[in-house]
């Protein structure tokens, strides 16, 4: 099984069934149900900054570059779309909703 998580899932599988363990005890839903729903369990920050990284390391492509209004200007940004991630300037911030959808306006003090 951890095999084919693995290939479906990627490096998040093992932290998504960190989150399942932590449910199994008090499932809200069938057991059959909970599993099929585990690559939708929300995943804490530092989770989703672990994951990134481990995608690097395998040679995925994780980050693509969008356009948005930083501060009124039009900018390209770098973003994980899937993990809610963007790099700005030499920061990268994990925003608390994934997955990324469209930025159209981001304003930093």
């Amino acid at each position: 099984m951890k095999i084919i998580d693995d290939i479906s899932l990627g490096p998040s599988a093992k932290y998504l069934w960190r989150e399942m363990r932590k449910r199994r005890y008090k499932p809200i839903f069938p057991l059959k149900v909970s599993y099929m729903l585990m690559p939708y369990f929300r995943l804490s920050k530092n989770n989703r900054a672990k994951i990134i990284n481990e995608e690097i390391k395998k040679g995925k492509k994780v980050w693509k570059s969008i356009g948005a209004e930083v501060n009124g200007q039009k900018k390209k940004i770098i973003a994980c779309k899937k993990w809610g991630a963007i790099i700005i300037g030499n920061r990268v911030l994990i925003l608390p909703e994934y997955p990324l959808i469209d930025i159209k306006n981001i304003e930093i003090s």
